[in-house]
């Protein structure tokens, strides 16, 4: 009968202690990392702000995070012009750390005091925000005595070829 030798033998430990510590100590860090609590915070760049101004919310999750936040519910008085995100991970002195953040830039549909909702991300929810919007102080283009004129030349011009853009602003 053949005899079948082991793959590990005691003479193997001294090589493969640091290649396991490593292993091990990158699997734990992954369990912290994914153990933390998820919290959710909501901020805005403004709260009072003009008809036809754009409000920026942003929604932070600190902890790890596994889904996108329902804009929905902002639909109701907020026109959801664009969203972005980004995620941030620091390993500071072996502790790890993650947070994503979501922005939203928001238009508002009437004049008044509106409400941003609490939005909801993996059981978190975040705190409804009130925001004031007031008439314009003044409507856009609606001097007079001001106005633009541009002008460009050659009217058709070739590929890649030169073009001349003149702009000239009349007022009294």
């Amino acid at each position: 009968m053949k005899r079948v030798r082991p793959w590990f033998t005691p003479a193997l430990a001294p090589a493969l202690a640091p290649t396991l510590a490593l292993v091990l100590s990158g699997l734990i860090a992954l369990c912290m990392l994914n153990a933390q609590a998820a919290t959710l915070s909501a901020s805005v760049d403004q709260t009072t702000l003009e008809d036809g101004d754009v409000v920026q919310l942003t929604l932070e999750v600190a902890g790890a995070s596994s889904g996108r936040p329902d804009s929905k519910p902002l639909q109701g008085d907020f026109e959801v012009l664009g969203t972005s995100n980004r995620t941030q991970m620091n390993i500071i002195n072996g502790s790890a750390s993650s947070s994503t953040q979501w922005i939203f830039n928001l238009r508002p549909k009437r004049i008044g005091t509106l409400t941003i909702p609490a939005l909801e991300l993996d059981g978190a929810r975040s705190q409804p925000i009130t925001i004031s919007v007031g008439k314009s102080s003044q409507a856009q283009g609606s001097n007079p005595d001001m106005f633009l004129e541009t002008e460009i030349s050659p009217q058709s011009p070739y590929v890649q070829a030169q073009l001349r853009y003149t702009v000239r602003l009349y007022f009294a």
